[in-house]
């Protein structure tokens, strides 16, 4: 802040008005670096959001895949299961 020391009113009010001039000038750069800071924390969370969403579609991918994968084993081991009966079976017939 500056501080003035003048007796003439016109030098006084011209000395405030370029030190309101600098504040404006001062103000705009702030606003603008303000402006930027929300831009970038806003690109940010869109990153984030979309790899916290791309984390969400690999999980549901893994669950549908291990959800296949014990159906597939549930699946050969009732074939097996069957094939196991046939043979005795077969064998009973045979002895």
């Amino acid at each position: 802040m500056l501080i003035i020391i003048t007796n003439h009113p016109q030098e006084k009010m011209e000395v405030q008005d370029q030190e309101r001039m600098k504040q404006a000038t001062e103000n705009d750069k702030l606003r603008e670096q303000l402006q930027n800071f929300i831009s970038q924390y806003e690109v940010r969370e869109k990153h984030f959001e979309h790899q916290l969403h791309a984390k969400d579609l690999e999980c549901q991918l893994a669950e549908a895949k291990l959800k296949q994968s014990e159906e597939m084993c549930k699946k050969v081991r009732m074939d097996l299961a069957a094939w196991n009966c046939r043979l005795s079976v077969e064998v009973l017939v045979v002895a």
